[in-house]
């Protein structure tokens, strides 16, 4: 019978992506960016002063665009690329109204 408590930390332990074998999960998950409607409304939400999440968002632009020229597939991201730009143009739209309806 496995140790519950051994599993559990495992759970919450980092993997070791210096060390894992090339194309091992580990290996893919360290070089992904992961990039999702919650990481930009996150950003965009955020309590970080306007500058900060202006810049977030446009690398964020930057990195879904070079996706999509690299991908025979990238047209897929493409709602999400609308969803980063729409959220850039809100936090830019609040930041000069002077306001952060959070």
């Amino acid at each position: 019978m496995p140790d519950s408590r051994f599993d559990q930390r495992r759970k919450h332990e980092k993997p070791d992506v210096v060390n894992a074998p090339v194309g091992s999960e580990e290996d893919v998950a360290s070089l992904a960016l992961n990039v999702d409607s919650r990481e930009i409304n996150a950003i965009a939400m955020a309590g970080e002063p306007f500058g900060e999440r202006r810049q977030r968002l446009i690398e964020m632009i930057g990195e879904i665009e070079a996706r999509m020229d690299a991908s025979s597939r990238g047209k897929d991201l493409e709602p999400l690329l609308e969803e980063a730009k729409t959220a850039l143009r809100i936090v830019e739209e609040r930041e000069r109204e002077g306001t952060d309806r959070r």
